[in-house]
């Protein structure tokens, strides 16, 4: 639930910067972009590969179904930026 509200509260924060050179959302220390992608189907986007990749919606993601969702995004178009905070 914590990680989900801090997504919600990145997304709010950053929903300005979205129109400019695409949609950001960002997880944890990972930055997701898609140029032209609005913040709302990126939120979309990513919370339907979470899902899919979650095999305990209350207990977070393993580091296997972290991955899955990796790749379900990249499945979409979306690549990613890893920061080391």
């Amino acid at each position: 639930m914590f990680r989900l509200l801090v997504g919600a509260a990145c997304l709010v924060l950053l929903d300005g910067c979205g129109g400019v050179g695409g949609a950001y959302l960002v997880s944890h220390n990972i930055t997701w972009s898609k140029p032209g992608m609005t913040t709302q189907q990126l939120n979309a986007d990513y919370y339907a590969c979470q899902k899919e990749n979650t095999s305990d919606p209350q207990g977070g993601q393993s580091l296997i179904e972290e991955k899955a969702t990796k790749q379900c995004m990249a499945a979409r178009g979306y690549s990613f930026t890893e920061s080391g905070f």
